[in-house]
């Protein structure tokens, strides 16, 4: 009995939280390369991706016990969006994606074979 207790509980978090945040991460990276706002790189879309899951993840319990229906679809669209641009802004803002792309580039030139 309690494993279908926690099948349902994961079940349930899956398609009212990870699916719904999935999807929106994925609409907030399309309209990024479409606009062309910033250069949108594997490594920006490997971010936007953690932030924003992670957003869902942090606030889908409390959304869960307080909405529902379709209220926690919305909610949590609305929630990783947020925190996706959010912390895109500020990741923008302080060059963290340029300073992790020399890092990863310096790391391949270290490790690169000798010709």
């Amino acid at each position: 009995m309690p494993e279908q207790i926690l099948n349902n509980e994961f079940l349930k978090f899956m398609t009212k939280i990870i699916i719904p945040a999935t999807i929106t991460t994925a609409v907030a990276i399309a309209i990024d390369v479409k606009n062309n706002i910033s250069k949108v790189s594997w490594l920006t879309i490997f971010m936007s991706m953690i932030i924003g899951l992670g957003g869902a993840y942090l606030a889908g319990d409390y959304i869960m016990e307080n909405l529902h229906g379709g209220q926690v679809t919305l909610a949590v669209s609305a929630v990783t969006m947020l925190t996706e641009k959010t912390f895109k802004f500020f990741l923008h803002r302080l060059k963290v994606d340029e300073i992790l792309q020399s890092f990863f580039d310096s790391l391949i030139e270290i490790f690169k074979p000798k010709k």
